[in-house]
């Protein structure tokens, strides 16, 4: 095994990832599993994970999990009995369908307000916190929080002129918040586990052609995002690559936000 292989091992790391059922959760569990790691993978529901009852996922272990109910994280956290990497990655997303989410901000509801901040920052401090002690107790533990360019920049409204497309101010401001969080937690925990952030910029999935086609004006790179795109940065993260980064937010948004 030579340098960078050692480097970007996973192999029996024992990692949770949240949200694992969604277009990008789905991506990190695939490539992750192919890299023989040990995964806890938790969704909304058993029927929310079934998309992992493949022969391929035969190892890992399904927990399904309401975020948004404390009970159900203590739970969780229970079940894991050691652990490596945390992925926070379940959020409520601009496509979520919500009532008072993709819309106006005049008709942007308090109780959808405080459901996302519940599941978006809520459940990711309460799982950092809770899972601390475990994390410690292994070598080169990892906390990765995914956040959104949304979280550093005001929307630019052009973008969404003429769209069914809405910029929502719970997910701004959660994924805003899950930024400091990482450096909170950066400073808390060191030197015994590194948290870092993973900002995305948007990624395809069939929006609006106006929204897309001024999305992707604004990048260098002159497209929208993919899951495959995150996935170079997880492994980064997760893996001994990054052993000497803490604190970082590591933008992957094709030159959005410069």
């Amino acid at each position: 095994m030579n340098k960078l292989d050692k480097l970007i091992r996973l192999k029996g790391k024992k990692i949770l990832i949240t949200g694992a059922s969604g277009h990008l959760g789905e991506e990190i569990v695939s490539t992750l599993n192919d890299l023989d790691a040990q995964l806890y993978v938790t969704d909304i529901s058993l029927e929310a994970l079934s998309v992992f009852n493949k022969k391929k996922y035969s190892k890992i272990l399904k927990i399904p999990c309401d975020l948004s109910k404390e009970s159900e994280r203590k739970n969780l956290i229970k079940k894991i009995k050691s652990l490596d990497v945390l992925i926070n990655n379940a959020a409520y997303v601009g496509t979520s369908n919500l009532k008072g989410w993709n819309t106006n901000f005049t008709k942007q509801s308090l109780k959808t307000w405080r459901k996302a901040m519940e599941v978006n920052l809520t459940a990711p401090f309460h799982l950092i916190r809770d899972f601390s002690k475990k994390l410690k107790m292994n070598k080169s533990s990892s906390v990765i929080n995914i956040s959104s360019v949304y979280g550093f920049v005001a929307p630019d409204y052009e973008i969404y002129k003429n769209t069914n497309i809405h910029n929502i101010a719970a997910y701004a401001t959660s994924k805003a918040g899950i930024i400091q969080l990482s450096k909170w937690f950066a400073s808390t925990l060191g030197p015994k586990v590194r948290v870092n952030t993973i900002s995305i910029g948007g990624i395809y999935r069939k929006q609006n052609r106006t929204f897309v086609k001024k999305y992707k004006a604004k990048t260098f790179l002159k497209r929208m995002a993919n899951e495959k795109d995150v996935i170079g940065g997880i492994i980064f993260f997760a893996s001994d690559l990054s052993n000497y980064v803490t604190g970082q937010n590591l933008f992957i948004d094709g030159g959005f936000t410069v």
